[in-house]
């Protein structure tokens, strides 16, 4: 997975395995659309159908619905997690395994900032 930032639009570039094993394409997100980012996971939900994805011992991937909302997950169990929580998307909350976690967390944080910092 590649991650690309071009003003207010974040773009999530899946490889061919990961676009294969979770039936979806990259996304593009506008910074607007993030409520919340972090490094932590929502307790997990034992009501959950995957629809489409694949869960194996060590990976989920997939879309997911839950009573939390419709959630996209591509997280191994060996990667840091990161948790980006959005509105106004078809996905309540994209669920990503991200090398370099802490650089993204804070450079996705600080473009937030700076997005909201210009609509005042």
């Amino acid at each position: 997975m590649d991650i690309a930032v071009d003003n207010d639009q974040i773009t999530i570039e899946l490889s061919n395995l990961e676009k294969i094993l979770s039936f979806h394409p990259s996304f593009k997100i506008s910074v607007s659309q993030i409520t919340e980012i972090s490094n932590t996971l929502l307790p997990p939900i034992w009501k959950e159908i995957r629809a489409p994805g694949i869960a194996f011992p060590g990976i989920k991937t997939g879309t997911y619905y839950t009573s939390r909302g419709k959630e996209f997950w591509l997280l191994r169990i060996k990667d840091n997690p990161v948790r980006i929580e959005l509105q106004n998307n078809k996905f309540k909350r994209l669920i990503l395994g991200i090398k370099d976690h802490e650089k993204w967390l804070f450079t996705i944080k600080e473009l937030r900032k700076k997005v909201s910092d210009n609509r005042k």
